[in-house]
């Protein structure tokens, strides 16, 4: 039996050193011997970054993937392989139904540190599906939580958008000078 922590720790050192092909096996031994959540996103991250997406697609479908974070990249790898209609639906709130609007507030809920991220794939899909509308508005939101995603202002710039960098920026900066006085008490 695997002890998981430092097999975790190992996995995470291959993956920081762009050893794929060991970490891979090490989360495959790891998912095999401890079958969490934790296992199953450190397997399926592992597969992702080595660019085997369907893979990681596959391990996360077959599993289920339930916590936020393996939800997420579930949604990334369904939105990489052009399942657009499970990706939107990997993002909604579990359970929610289809309706015109993602609210913010639902997405920051789910989805944590990740949201503006989740954002972005829910801009990219609806990009794709001809909702130029909903696109903007996802990439507003996106930027909304952090100004600093390239991703979102360029696809504002080149969608028409009216958009002012220092305005930008600004919210940026002191999003940073909060984050650092919270840090410091």
């Amino acid at each position: 039996m695997l002890v998981v922590e430092p097999v975790q720790a190992a996995i995470w050192h291959c993956i920081n050193n762009y050893a794929y092909g060991d970490a891979t096996f090490l989360a495959e031994r790891l998912l095999d011997e401890s079958d969490s959540e934790e296992s199953l996103f450190l397997a399926a991250t592992c597969h992702y970054r080595a660019g085997k997406v369907e893979q990681a697609y596959h391990l996360l479908h077959t599993h289920g993937a339930r916590t936020p974070q393996t939800r997420f990249l579930l949604a990334r790898c369904a939105a990489d392989l052009r399942k657009d209609a499970e990706a939107e639906a990997v993002l909604r709130r579990p359970g929610a139904e289809v309706r015109k609007e993602v609210r913010l507030e639902d997405m920051e809920r789910q989805f944590g540190d990740r949201a503006a991220f989740a954002l972005q794939i829910l801009s990219s899909l609806y990009s794709r599906t001809e909702r130029a509308a909903k696109a903007a508005e996802a990439d507003r939101k996106a930027l909304k939580l952090n100004p600093l995603l390239w991703k979102s202002f360029e696809s504002l710039s080149l969608a028409g958008e009216p958009l002012d960098p220092d305005q930008i920026f600004d919210s940026a900066d002191r999003k940073s000078t909060r984050l650092n006085s919270s840090h410091l008490c």
